[in-house]
């Protein structure tokens, strides 16, 4: 009886998404022998496989098809890594593949439906933005020349959003200032964007 061996394992990119944030999800559809067993190995440069319940082995179905869909470790370590795919059949033949994926720096996006970034002095001001899950933020305000800064800090929830509520300083000068936010991932790296304010 000959001896079946393993296909090349091929990634149909259109219908993965290899590239998300700490806390975002990702997926890879391959193609492969039919009924063979197939695994991930990812470590996103930490130096220890990830073991996200998405990335367990999978068998192919009867065309061969292998899917999987995951979010990508809260600690992972922002750049480019290596996935390694690997497919073996029940007579223990087994092939390799490796493609990239990119963790980026998470959005910080504006949730417009729950922020008011206009008042007057002893008025209220609110902001929530929408970022990585579980990532630490802080809020730097700035109430013009002279003015002293000042820093709230948050955390975003398991959906991403951060947010504060403050009221504007008795002080604070008329006109539209700047503001900060930052946010902090797991492993410590920093991403900020710069957002304005207008006191009335």
């Amino acid at each position: 009886m000959p001896t079946i061996s393993v296909q090349p394992i091929h990634v149909e990119n259109n219908l993965s998404h290899l590239v998300a944030y700490p806390g975002g999800q990702m997926s890879i559809t391959i193609s492969t022998n039919p009924n063979a067993l197939c695994s991930l190995i990812i470590d996103y440069g930490r130096g220890i496989p990830s073991h996200s319940p998405g990335i367990a082995p999978s068998t192919a179905d009867g065309n061969g098809i292998a899917r999987w869909a995951w979010r990508v470790d809260g600690d992972a370590h922002t750049g480019w890594w290596p996935l390694t795919i690997t497919a073996m059949l029940p007579n223990g033949a087994k092939t390799t593949s490796q493609v990239s994926v990119l963790v980026a720096f998470p959005p910080i996006n504006i949730v417009s439906a729950q922020t008011n970034l206009t008042a007057a002095p002893h008025g209220t001001m609110t902001l929530s933005i929408a970022t990585a899950p579980g990532a630490a933020a802080t809020l730097v305000l700035n109430y013009g020349p002279g003015r002293v800064t000042k820093s709230l800090r948050t955390g975003a929830n398991g959906f991403g959003i951060a947010s504060w509520t403050w009221r504007v300083d008795d002080t604070a000068i008329a006109g539209t200032w700047p503001i900060s936010v930052s946010v902090t991932l797991t492993d410590g790296e920093t991403t900020s964007t710069q957002l304005s304010m207008t006191v009335l």
